[in-house]
């Protein structure tokens, strides 16, 4: 889903997609690049990809991370053994962090498997996930936030919903950390108006940031 970006990457996507289309592997069913005529923010983007997509299963990957090669394969395996349920299925991340970042010491993320319990202080499940897309749709999506946390809300969503998500123990992605990530520009200097507004929209929440 491109939110009507105004760098190159929609070329660079197009250019990958054709290579695909050529490759006599055939990696993908099917592939589909959509548009937002204008910017919509992260929610409405991943809201149309949900929408479009026809599987039970979506997997979220934004464009400055990675997958490793199993990680679809071995979350899948997962999600065949729960209940319907099960909403998530969130691997181990490597961290890279890149020029500018030396803030961030993390080498993983997603060490802590999902529990309600750790979900009302703060979020310990990043993006990079496996999710029911019958799920998405109960709790009517994802909700745009200002500034971020959109994730972090939808988790929570999900558990006001009665489902609930399961870690897979292998590392299985990177998510790279630079200074023009949302999360740099925006979200960790607006944690407690965001901790603000997630106590809100889920009163069973005491996020860290407000203490």
């Amino acid at each position: 889903v491109d939110d009507a970006s105004t760098d190159n990457g929609l070329a660079l996507v197009k250019d990958w997609m054709h290579k695909q289309a050529l490759d006599d592997n055939k990696n993908f069913a099917r592939l589909s690049l959509l548009k937002h005529s204008k910017n919509q923010g992260l929610a409405a983007a991943r809201n149309t990809a949900f929408g479009s997509a026809t599987a039970e299963w979506c997997f979220l990957l934004d464009a400055d991370n990675a997958l490793f090669p199993e990680a679809l394969q071995k979350c899948k395996q997962l999600a065949a053994l729960g209940s319907k349920q099960l909403a998530v299925v969130h691997p181990l991340i490597l961290v890279e962090s890149e020029a500018g970042r030396e803030d961030d010491q993390r080498s993983l993320v997603g060490l802590a498997p999902w529990q309600k319990s750790r979900l009302k202080y703060e979020n310990t499940i990043d993006a990079m996930a496996l999710i029911r897309r019958s799920a998405w749709k109960a709790v009517g999506g994802f909700t745009h936030i200002e500034d971020g946390w959109e994730d972090y809300d939808f988790w929570c969503k999900l558990i006001d919903h009665g489902f609930y998500g399961v870690q897979c123990p292998q590392i299985l992605a990177v998510y790279r950390s630079h200074k023009e990530s949302m999360s740099y520009l925006f979200t960790n200097i607006n944690w407690r108006s965001l901790a603000r507004t997630l106590l809100n929209r889920h009163p069973w929440m005491t996020p860290r940031s407000l203490n």
